[in-house]
């Protein structure tokens, strides 16, 4: 699916810091893709981290670090990252739904929901009263 930087900060309402710039996936900080929401939390920025970005077009940080280095790149600053990050995936990245896939050796307990896009590998036991959502 294709963004861009606005519509992501006004969905989460928050400020934007830097410029409009359209986005089409999402990256890891270990795979810097062009085009890229990323996820940073907790200053973790390292100098091949650093190279990299440079390297890199139109890279959008949803992030909780003041690392003055993100001033040179567009970033939404929030308290919580990971959870805004997540809103943002499960907003403007969905992707293909999978059937979910569960071996037949899981012990599913009462009242367990599992949605779609889920693997759950064998010997695994899920409790009573439990959700697992998408993804």
């Amino acid at each position: 699916m294709k963004s861009n930087s606005i519509e992501i900060s006004n969905f989460l309402k928050k400020k934007l810091f830097g410029k409009k710039i359209f986005i089409n996936k999402v990256s890891s900080l270990d795979n810097i893709k062009n085009n890229s929401l990323i996820f940073l939390e907790n200053d973790r920025l390292t100098i091949n981290m650093l190279k990299k970005f440079n390297k890199t077009k139109n890279l959008l940080f949803i992030t909780n670090s003041k690392n003055k280095v993100l001033k040179k790149f567009s970033y939404i600053h929030t308290k919580n990252p990971r959870f805004d990050f997540n809103k943002v995936l499960n907003k403007f990245f969905k992707y293909k739904i999978l059937k979910k896939k569960i071996h037949s050796s899981v012990k599913i307990g009462l009242n367990t929901v599992i949605h779609e896009n889920v693997i759950i590998n064998k010997n695994v036991k899920i409790g009573n009263n439990v959700t697992i959502y998408e993804n």
